[in-house]
């Protein structure tokens, strides 16, 4: 008999995949896709979305041929369990080392823009200390807390981008575009599918989902974080040009912070709340890696106190994020290298393996 209690809703789940994926997105579209695509970065986000509605509507139904196992029981289910075991346990090791680049990332935004003379080992404890308080909190508070903060990261978003469109986009940075963006708009777009790929790993929930409008709440984040991704671009590119992306660290945290603010007051004020909004978002993202790693080693390794597995977790996250801040840039250039590939992997073949293994041998 499947469990119907402690569920969160599809809308809380949408809330924690589009604030997980902003984090990320606003790195990749900065760097990666905009020099890829140029002026066209912003058609490379329009053309990312086909496949994603197309491999999304594919992983719903595989799901919902499965409710009440997540992707890690499901990978069992379909392809055996030796084979199943195989992928999880990649899974597992990819959620590690990502998530250790993430706390990495996450400890360089905070000395960038707010505490730069402050320890590194003090802010990645603090990091770790507050994503392990949300962890054990369980899956439904969390759900609960993403779903209030992406409502105020969108209010907060919203605002400033108006203000720093309104006074500085140039719609000359975003044109020309013609037939002979083709091959720069497609290599943006897989830059932008790279990072949106990554929903893949948020079916280890789908066990946890109630599945009412799944599809239709579904294709609205989509929509809202595709909106969110050309905002973006048309603040930064639209801005300073493609061709300055590259001198910057932070292109779009950047660009808002230095704006005039001797015209405009309230950019000060700004500034606080912009990162606090992206902080917000790396933090949302850190905990949605520890709970799919917690999710994929209890499906693993039979575990039924889930809990236990995240005391271990988050000393090895604290060993390795030491490390990788020790050689912060390297560390970052192979993260940015490796979740290209890994997670295009998985974006593509998983789900239609699954769904053609899954047919072959009568699962659904």
């Amino acid at each position: 008999m499947q469990k119907t209690v402690r569920k969160i809703s599809s809308k809380q789940f949408m809330s924690i995949f589009t604030l997980g994926v902003v984090a990320h997105l606003v790195r990749v579209l900065t760097n990666n896709a905009a020099l890829a695509a140029h002026q066209a970065v912003w058609v490379s986000v329009l053309v990312s979305v086909v496949p994603m509605a197309l491999i999304g509507w594919l992983m719903i139904f595989v799901a919902k041929k499965f409710q009440g196992y997540n992707l890690a029981q499901i990978n069992v289910a379909v392809f055996s369990k030796p084979i199943g075991t195989v992928i999880n346990i990649i899974m597992l090791l990819w959620m590690v080392f990502i998530t250790a680049c993430n706390l990495c990332l996450l400890s360089e935004r905070i000395l960038f823009s707010i505490l730069p003379d402050t320890s590194v080992l003090f802010i990645i404890s603090a990091a770790l200390i507050a994503v392990l308080l949300v962890v054990m909190a369980g899956m439904e508070n969390f759900a609960k807390l993403s779903q209030l903060l992406f409502y105020i990261f969108i209010s907060i978003f919203v605002v400033i981008s108006a203000s720093a469109l309104f006074f500085s986009f140039d719609i000359n940075n975003l044109l020309p575009v013609s037939t002979l963006d083709t091959v720069p708009v497609t290599l943006g777009a897989l830059q932008i599918i790279s990072v949106w790929g990554s929903f893949i790993y948020y079916f280890n929930f789908c066990d946890r989902i109630k599945y009412e409008k799944f599809e239709k709440r579904a294709l609205v984040s989509l929509g809202i974080t595709a909106i969110i991704g050309i905002t973006i671009i048309a603040v930064t590119v639209g801005t300073v040009g493609y061709s300055m992306l590259g001198n910057l660290v932070l292109p779009f945290t950047t660009v808002i912070k230095n704006l005039n603010s001797n015209s405009i007051d309230t950019f000060k004020l700004f500034d606080i709340a912009l990162f606090s909004i992206w902080i917000m978002a790396d933090v949302v993202l850190v905990c949605v890696s520890a709970l799919i790693f917690r999710s994929i080693f209890a499906t693993v390794f039979k575990v039924k106190n889930k809990n236990r597995p995240v005391y271990v977790l988050f000393f090895i996250y604290f060993i390795l994020t030491l490390v990788f801040e020790s050689y912060a840039l390297k560390i970052l250039n192979i993260g940015q290298w490796a979740v290209f590939y890994v997670n295009l992997s998985f974006f593509f073949a998983l789900p239609v393996i699954l769904f053609l293994t899954g047919k072959l041998r009568k699962k659904f």
